[in-house]
């Protein structure tokens, strides 16, 4: 028996201007049982959201290339 399914959510990879996810839009809003489709406008919380991921990313990845010899023959 399958899991039923009320919605998705995607993200995408950077920012589109208004007229780019229109298009998108209206492409969702044909497909069959699809009933609402709505835009989330990128914010400056999503910005701080991103730089304080990038900037975890960029401390673990440096920490991790502290802890590893730069020669494994050593």
């Amino acid at each position: 028996m399958s899991d039923r399914i009320k919605g998705v959510l995607v993200n995408f990879e950077y920012n589109l201007t208004d007229e780019q996810v229109q298009v998108l839009m209206n492409a969702l809003h044909m497909f069959k049982g699809v009933l609402t489709v709505k835009p989330y406008i990128a914010g400056m919380e999503d910005y701080m959201m991103y730089q304080r991921g990038y900037y975890d990313a960029k401390k673990s990845m440096i920490e991790c290339l502290r802890n590893e010899p730069l020669n494994p023959k050593e």
